[in-house]
Parts: structure tokens; sequence; C-alpha cells
């Protein structure tokens, strides 16, 4: 989440203003809906390879999923969530004036869902209208997926969180192709 999020915000928004890569691309018969799609998959692959070296020092530290070929389960699950929170990003990129824009981002959204998705805290600890505010959280169904993957117990519940991401996925990302093309060609 946290790579995938932060290359759409900084690395994108570089790319936009200071280092103009997006006007040379768009330049060329690559359109803008590719070039910022590729820029989500960029950061798709960024958030894969910091969950890939996450999984490895979970290994080394004995904690290992409770079946290997649910290991393709946790590698697809990071792959939507890098597509999903990049598209987010994104988002917010194709609103930022400047740098401290993303502040409110990251500070407003970014933290709370990290503290109210069950990433740190059982949501079970949480008291009720708290936890019916984290089912509409998309961090809160990739933890909950990713706890199953390790633990071995699938619920049916898991299939709506898996719909729930991949719904609100394609929503996002269609928006932030829609908005970034809206600020790339004026």
């Amino acid at each position: 989440m946290l790579s995938s999020t932060f290359e759409c915000l900084y690395g994108s928004f570089v790319k936009i203003v200071h280092e103009k890569l997006y006007d040379s691309i768009i330049a060329t018969p690559v359109s803008a809906e590719d070039a910022i799609a590729g820029d989500i998959a960029w950061a798709t692959f960024r958030g894969l390879v910091s969950g890939t070296l996450m999984f490895i020092v979970a290994a080394f530290m004995g904690v290992l999923p409770a079946s290997m070929p649910s290991v393709l389960l946790l590698l697809v699950l990071m792959v939507f969530v890098g597509v999903l929170f990049g598209s987010m990003a994104m988002i917010v990129t194709s609103f930022a004036p400047n740098f401290d824009f993303f502040n409110y981002y990251t500070e407003l959204v970014i933290m709370p869902m990290l503290f109210f998705s069950g990433v740190f805290f059982p949501l079970d600890k949480f008291p009720g209208w708290m936890k019916t505010f984290s089912s509409f959280i998309p961090l809160t169904h990739a933890v909950n997926i990713s706890r199953a993957v390790f633990s071995g117990v699938y619920r049916p519940g898991l299939i709506f969180s898996f719909l729930f991401i991949f719904t609100l996925e394609v929503i996002v990302f269609y928006i932030s192709l829609k908005l970034m093309k809206k600020r790339l060609i004026k």
C-alpha cells in the first residue's frame, strides 16, 4: 500500500512538474491514459517488490502461510492492492499544486486507514461504530485476506472482501485516468 501510494504521489508529481516527463511521453504516439496506466503499473510493481521483501522477512522469522499454494493468492492480493492504492494516489496527484498537498492525504487518509483497518490493532477490540466504519476501508479487506492466507482459515466473507477491493479498484482506476488526463492535457 505505502510503496504504491508514495510512488504515485511523489514520483508522478516529480514526473509531471519538475521533469516534464509526461509532456514528452504524450507528445509521442503514447496516449495520456497509457502513460498514466504505465505509472500505476510501475507503482504496483514497486508495491509487489516491497510486499515480497516483507514476505521474505516474515519467512525468516518463521511466519509462513498455512499452505504454500496460497502464496499465489497473496501475490495476487499485492497486485490488486498496488493498483488500488496507486490509483487513489493518482487522483490526489491530479489535484496537487505542490508537494505539501500530499501531507493532507497521507495524514488524513493513509495513516488513519493504517490504524483503523486491523493492521496493528484487532478490530474486535474497537467499538461497534468503528467496526462498521472499518468495513468501508479498503485496507481492512486486504488485511482480512492476508490474515486468512497466513492462518489458513478461509471464511465466505473473504469473497466479499476480494470483490470490494476489485470493484473499488476498477472505479478508482477509471477516475484516476480521467482526472490525470485532464491535468496533463489542458
